[in-house]
């Protein structure tokens, strides 16, 4: 597996740099801004929303981009995603890193509230490789590593053609009475009863301690609990009250 650039090797990457030109204008307006009118105020672009797909080298160009992907949604959501597109930059670290924290220090209700999981993940991988806290990284690296299995089973289905996944009702019974080995001692949910997600949901609160990344950690679980995921799906077949590991 190919290795992560060293440092000097960044610092001669021509295309590190080039990714780079324009940032000291755009740092300059991302000076202290009141977050309660950004609440208020919507990104208006002059066509309709479009996801971006990965970045483009010219910094003016995926900033174009992301002002349509937030268009119609509060200014703060695209503040937030323009500090993580300088951060990952590496355009003035410092700065842009302590206004990241900060950030989700005092906003960190809406920030969960208003921010898909696209985005949360993204702030999630910004705290794995930026915060101080070992805690906070671990917790960060969670959030990376659930949302992108999920992505991984669900991509997996896309490509096999399973347009649809639905229990069969007879295997849910089975797996209630028979253990179903899957691999290296790992095996099937007793879906319908099973209290494994409980006690991990228990064991996120313990070590969370009302950190910031471990309520970005519970709000993606959440999430995915509500979606048409491996998570949804076991959440509509479960039917023991004591060991739900959902909050809504």
């Amino acid at each position: 597996m190919k290795q992560p650039s060293s440092p000097i090797r960044k610092f001669f990457s021509l295309n590190r740099w080039r990714r780079r030109a324009g940032a000291s204008m755009l740092n300059a307006s991302m000076g202290a801004s009141d977050l309660a009118l950004m609440k208020e105020r919507v990104v208006l672009a002059n066509e309709a929303p479009k996801q971006t797909r990965g970045s483009h080298n010219d910094l003016r160009t995926h900033t174009d981009a992301l002002i349509r992907e937030f268009s119609g949604q509060p200014e703060l959501a695209l503040h937030h995603a323009t500090l993580i597109v300088l951060i990952r930059r590496e355009s003035s670290l410092e700065k842009n890193v302590d206004s990241f924290s900060r950030l989700w220090q005092s906003e960190h209700p809406w920030l969960i509230q208003n921010l898909n999981i696209r985005w949360l993940v993204s702030a999630a991988d910004t705290f794995a490789d930026h915060a101080e806290d070992p805690i906070d990284r671990a917790l960060a690296l969670s959030v990376s590593l659930l949302a992108n299995t999920v992505k991984a089973y669900e991509t997996e289905r896309y490509l096999c053609n399973v347009p649809e996944a639905a229990y069969s009702q007879d295997r849910v019974a089975h797996v209630q009475e028979h253990l179903v080995p899957i691999f290296e001692g790992i095996s099937c949910y007793t879906v319908g009863s099973d209290d494994t997600l409980r006690n991990m949901v228990w064991r996120i609160q313990t070590v969370s301690k009302d950190r910031v990344v471990g309520k970005i950690l519970l709000a993606v679980l959440e999430r995915l609990a509500q979606l048409p995921t491996p998570y949804g799906r076991m959440r509509e077949a479960h039917t023991r009250k004591k060991t739900e590991w959902w909050t809504q």
